[in-house]
């Protein structure tokens, strides 16, 4: 798999990624104008700050990094209703030894796609990690 085919969050992920303080090094990054640009090596947070640009994980990056800094642990789910394949999403939060659930939060995602979407899950992930970064941190 090349590095064009990562599944990279948006634009708009990745500006509230950078205000809640993701510094991970990505091989690629955002111009301030959206565009994606794909880097040789990855690009630390500095370098990004020196050129006007916004780091830009992978989904699984950003789930990496919520659950490490946050221990958030996210959870999707998979059913099919109708002919319709639907994806839904969980938040829940581990506590310190990262073995049992605090609590479920409040608030499920649900996404209802196509089933032939084959970005659907990551759509389902990513749409859960703004619901994080937006609501709980």
């Amino acid at each position: 798999m090349t590095i064009e085919k990562e599944n990279y969050v948006s634009f708009e992920t990745a500006k509230l990624l950078k205000e809640k303080g993701f510094d991970w090094p990505c091989r690629a990054r955002y111009g301030l104008s959206g565009y994606l640009y794909y880097e040789k090596y990855p690009i630390e947070a500095s370098g990004c700050e020196m050129h006007n640009c916004i780091l830009a994980p992978t989904v699984q990056m950003a789930r990496n990094w919520l659950e490490t800094e946050y221990r958030f642990l996210f959870v999707i789910y998979h059913s099919l209703e109708t002919g319709n394949l639907r994806f839904s999403w969980r938040i829940y939060q581990l506590q310190p030894d990262k073995r049992h659930y605090v609590e479920e939060l409040k608030g499920i995602g649900e996404y209802y796609v196509d089933g032939n979407d084959c970005n659907s899950h990551e759509e389902c992930c990513e749409d859960a990690i703004k619901f994080c970064l937006e609501n709980l941190i």
